[in-house]
């Protein structure tokens, strides 16, 4: 499974893609598909391009573009459902912890019925945590809510009668707490037969998720939204957005997976569009221009296919790439069942916390970051002027020895572009600002020769007044 952080707008930019986990091609494609994927992913929100400017509008320019309510967040309408990962006893047929999650809650939560389809079941101690707990290894919860730092566990009689297993219960607790996440305990008899203790356990719940309500509430929103109807803007500004930045990720990982090809005559997709429509040819479209301008850029041959959307009716083929795409939808243990088919779905983890990242990975995420924007340039890409000197004084943050290997990386990318001497003036000036020692360096990378004017001047004019100098001398001299 695959986890992505990416959106053109402000809005839930966590996604996943299941049942495409094969190796990348190695070809000669290789370095424009890489290229590809970085111009999508190298900001959030990523900057639109001009096709995609011109045909959804300049959405970065709307007034209400900046969030002011908080970035909107997806909640499936739908209630959730496993159908392997949850344990019960197969011989008894007794599933508690999938009866509490896809009966009880639903059933019980009242107006917070929308976080049901929100908690994991099975997640591991020491990935709730994020920290690398010998004593938690291979110990799973039975239901979490990341959003709520909420978990449930479903006690058997083997919790009631072994004081050993109490104490580990009451040791792990109080580690979790260490981490903000509480933990609610209900007995698996007490879910089966619906008891009064039950109820006091789904109060302890609602409690839970009241102290946390403030981050519930984007998704509350959406949950109403969904049962109502969604108005124009946000269809258009927020969701279309969304939808076809996901799907253009998705075709990157089918390019890189050799699932489609550059060179291939058409492209034969068969999509089960679960919520948003429309958002497949614009998203094609918008790649194939993307794709073309890098293919220039490496040198390598491009073929815009065809593109045909086949129906469920229509017969498939050996070509065909099966999706089934979901914007509001969290992913499940439904891929499983159809292994042929490729899952896009939310990923339970909604925002990626930049801010608890180790510096090495600061600097990694934003080298690519800059060689993205570069490549965004190079490609002519609809507002790249406008981040291209933040990114190149951006530089100037990471260490020494790191700096100088990014502006070689640039100059062999721009040395194989076809960039006119307005792109190579602006290339050179806005780089020299921050490192006005790297003149003769620009000047043989860009094969620009025009940026030694400057210098020579400079160096005739010291040597005019050196031999001003010179002569003053010999005159005093005489």
């Amino acid at each position: 499974m695959k986890k992505i952080t990416a959106n053109y707008v402000h809005a839930h930019p966590v996604f996943v893609i299941q049942n495409l986990d094969a190796q990348p091609v190695d070809n000669q494609y290789l370095p424009v598909f890489l290229s590809l994927k970085n111009l999508l992913q190298n900001r959030f929100p990523a900057p639109l391009s001009l096709f995609l400017s011109e045909a959804m509008g300049d959405l970065h320019r709307l007034p209400d573009f900046e969030p002011t309510g908080g970035m909107m967040m997806f909640s499936d309408a739908e209630i959730a459902v496993w159908h392997h990962r949850i344990r019960g006893d197969e011989r008894l047929q007794r599933f508690p912890v999938k009866r509490l999650l896809e009966e009880i809650l639903p059933q019980h939560l009242g107006d917070w019925a929308f976080v049901q389809p929100m908690f994991l079941p099975e997640m591991q101690i020491n990935e709730v945590t994020a920290a690398d707990n010998i004593v938690f290894r291979n110990q799973s919860v039975d239901l979490y809510l990341p959003q709520a730092n909420l978990i449930i566990e479903i006690d058997g009689q083997a919790h009631k009668l072994n004081d050993r297993q109490r104490l580990k219960d009451n040791i792990r607790d109080e580690y979790l707490k260490k981490f903000g996440i509480d933990t609610v305990h209900l007995q698996a008899n007490d879910v089966e037969q619906s008891t009064d203790r039950l109820q006091q356990g789904i109060a302890a719940i609602i409690a839970q998720l009241k102290s946390h309500e403030s981050a519930l509430i984007p998704y509350q929103k959406t949950y109403q939204q969904l049962l109502n109807g969604f108005d124009h803007d946000d269809l258009q500004n927020k969701l279309l957005p969304t939808a076809v930045m996901r799907f253009q990720w998705l075709v990157v990982e089918l390019l890189l997976a050799g699932k489609l090809s550059v060179t291939q005559l058409v492209w034969e997709l068969l999509i089960l569009e679960r919520d948003v429509t429309g958002f497949v040819p614009l998203a094609c479209e918008d790649l194939w221009i993307q794709l073309q301008k890098l293919c220039e850029i490496h040198q390598v041959p491009f073929q815009k296919p065809v593109l045909r959307l086949l129906s469920l009716e229509d017969e498939l083929s050996e070509e065909t790439v099966a999706v089934d795409f979901s914007l509001f939808k969290r992913w499940t243990d439904e891929a499983d069942l159809y292994p042929q088919c490729i899952f896009v779905r939310n990923d339970y983890f909604d925002l990626m916390a930049r801010e608890n990242m180790k510096p090495a990975d600061k600097a990694t995420l934003l080298k690519g970051s800059l060689m993205a924007e570069f490549t965004r340039y190079l490609t002519g890409s609809h507002e790249a002027d406008r981040h291209f000197e933040k990114v190149v004084q951006e530089i100037t943050t990471l260490k020494s020895n790191e700096q100088q290997p990014i502006l070689e990386g640039w100059l062999q990318k721009a040395a194989h572009a076809p960039l006119s001497l307005e792109q190579k003036q602006y290339i050179a000036h806005t780089i020299l600002k921050y490192y006005p020692d790297e003149t003769v360096y620009l000047a043989r990378h860009l094969d620009a020769p025009f940026l030694l004017n400057d210098t020579i001047k400079s160096k005739l004019k010291q040597l005019q007044n050196l031999n001003h100098r010179l002569y003053e001398q010999l005159k005093a001299i005489r």
